[in-house]
């Protein structure tokens, strides 16, 4: 069921067409949509949409100046935090939505809800794997393997599952969502900004201490055009 808009505040957000703010160099790959609609009146449905969902109450701040809007939520007893901004993607514009803090899971099931209220279709690679708190090590050790055979043919959408489940695990397991060293190999020599950005983002995490034939690739790294892939590339060197 799509939930009715306030036609008053959808009016008065189409007053004026603001320009959003450039693309960013990395942008979440999941959880994000491309619209025509204008910058502030994409959020303000999205404002609204979050403020009528059932069984959620939530505190929402929106920046106009930086085109973004957050939300602080509880959502069927669930606490989340999340950010939504819209930039500029040519002739359309793009919403990015960036969980903060609280369950993976809550935070996909509340994308998926707000996309259906907009009208959008679920994109097929968002993920959907079911995440739960404090999971045993076998547990964790299935769904690894799974997202680690998925490295690769899709390494955007396994690093970001695996980088969403770090929060719902014990800091003591997180070792075991490492991939093998070959893998982190691979990753760390595509041409990808994301994958490398992903993949950097995902061993430090997981405290990764870089072996010998790392360390050389990471010492490329240092000297890459993306300034986030440079620093992270530097900050796992330290570890060496």
């Amino acid at each position: 069921m799509t939930l009715v808009l306030d036609s008053e505040i959808t009016r008065s957000a189409c007053s004026f067409e603001p320009s959003a703010p450039p693309m960013p160099e990395w942008v979440e790959p999941y959880y994000q949509f491309e619209t025509s609609e204008s910058p502030l009146l994409i959020l303000y449905k999205i404002q609204e949409i979050i403020n009528k969902l059932e069984g959620c109450e939530a505190e929402t701040k929106l920046d106009w100046d930086a085109y973004r809007l957050k939300v602080d939520a509880c959502l069927n007893g669930h606490l989340l935090k999340f950010r939504v901004s819209v930039y500029s993607a040519g002739a359309r514009n793009l919403v990015e939505f960036q969980r903060r803090s609280g369950c993976a899971v809550v935070f996909n099931s509340c994308f998926r809800q707000i996309q259906q209220h907009l009208g959008l279709k679920p994109s097929l690679l968002t993920p959907t794997f079911d995440l739960v708190a404090n999971v045993s090590p076998e547990e964790i050790k299935a769904t690894v393997t799974i997202l680690h055979q998925m490295l690769l043919v899709s390494a955007l959408e396994a690093l970001t599952t695996l980088i969403l489940m770090l929060d719902d695990i014990h800091p003591a397991h997180r070792p075991l969502i490492c991939p093998a060293e070959p893998q982190i190999q691979a990753l760390l020599a595509q041409s990808k900004t994301d994958i490398r950005y992903l993949l950097l983002t995902l061993l430090l995490a997981c405290g990764y201490v870089p072996t010998t034939t790392t360390q050389k690739l990471l010492q490329v790294l240092c000297a890459s055009e993306s300034e986030k892939v440079a620093r992270k590339a530097q900050a796992l060197l330290r570890l060496a």
